[in-house]
């Protein structure tokens, strides 16, 4: 089980967040944690998501030149 928690914590780092919620389930307190984890993805995927789309961007550019 050590490994897949390595993995999660490759692709889903923001998950060390949702694992703050163990115990406090339903409280305010759980829901920022909640907020911050999909914020936190939100905010990787979509910077990541952006560099991949420039660096293909620019890669198909130089190829019709």
């Amino acid at each position: 089980m050590y490994q897949l928690e390595r993995v999660v914590r490759v692709v889903w780092p923001s998950s060390l967040w949702l694992m703050a919620t163990d115990g406090i389930e339903g409280t305010p307190r759980a829901y920022l944690f909640i907020l911050m984890s999909v914020a936190a993805n939100v905010l990787l995927y979509g910077v990541l998501g952006s560099v991949v789309w420039s660096v293909k961007y620019f890669v198909a550019d130089r190829s019709k030149r």
